[in-house]
């Protein structure tokens, strides 16, 4: 999704963390920014489609990449600046004629 863009990740680093029946690679980032491609795996020699499960802390921007290699994509909510619950969000000064969906109605 970068199209040849340059991410700046900060001081980062691969984590391998290695338990009794898993293994679990995390990586961690200084600068905080979107998880828009396979780069930010590929970038420390881990390829993402090698693995069962993979978490991002993203909005919707990863599904641009991720899709193409998972079996299934699931969208959870996590604290942060956009929860991802469009129904949940404070909508306020909307247009008198913007049509609402249904979620967006179930919230006010």
């Amino acid at each position: 999704m970068y199209g040849g863009g340059v991410a700046t990740l900060g001081k980062s680093a691969a984590l391998r963390l290695i338990g009794v029946d898993a293994q679990i690679d995390v990586v961690v980032t200084s600068i905080r920014n979107q998880c828009l491609d396979l780069a930010h795996f590929t970038h420390f020699g881990l390829n993402p489609a090698e693995y069962k499960t993979i978490c991002v802390k993203s909005t919707v921007h990863y599904r641009a990449a991720y899709d193409e290699i998972a079996s299934e994509v699931r969208s959870v909510s996590s604290p942060g600046a956009f929860i991802c619950e469009l129904e949940k969000m404070p909508y306020q000064n909307l247009h008198p004629n913007k049509m609402l969906t249904a979620v967006a109605k179930n919230s006010q």
